[in-house]
C-alpha cells in the first residue's frame, strides 16, 4: 500500500532487523521502493554512537536480495523477504545510501 520508505540513520538502531525488514517489504506496494542510509563498517561513525546495535557493510543487504547467492543459500533460510532490486552506494566513504525495490 506505500510507494516508498524513508530510512535514513534508523536500522543501525534495530535491534530485530528481520522482521523489520519483513514488515517494510510487506507494506511496500510492488515496485515499491525502500530509500535507506547507515553508517558502514569501518568507518568510526558506525561504531562510535553508543545506541548503534548492528553494524552495516556492503555486502549486509544482499541477504535481502532475491538475484544474489547470499540470499539464495542463507537469507533464504534466516525467512527474509526478497527484493527484486538492490542498488546500492558508499558516501562519503561512512554511509551505505542503498534503494530496495520490491
Amino acid at each position: 500500500s506505500i510507494s516508498e520508505i524513508y530510512c535514513h540513520h534508523f536500522l543501525e538502531h534495530v535491534t530485530n532487523l528481520i522482521p523489520v525488514m519483513n514488515e517494510l517489504h510487506r507494506v511496500l506496494k510492488t515496485g515499491g521502493r525502500l530509500y535507506m542510509k547507515v553508517p558502514i563498517y569501518p568507518s568510526v561513525q558506525a561504531f562510535q554512537d553508543p545506541t548503534h546495535v548492528r553494524f552495516f557493510t556492503q555486502n549486509t543487504l544482499t541477504y535481502f536480495h532475491r538475484n544474489h547467492s547470499l540470499w539464495q543459500e542463507v537469507g533464504s533460510t534466516y525467512g527474509i523477504k526478497p527484493f527484486e532490486r538492490l542498488t546500492q552506494a558508499v558516501n562519503n566513504g561512512w554511509e551505505l545510501a542503498a534503494i530496495l525495490t520490491k
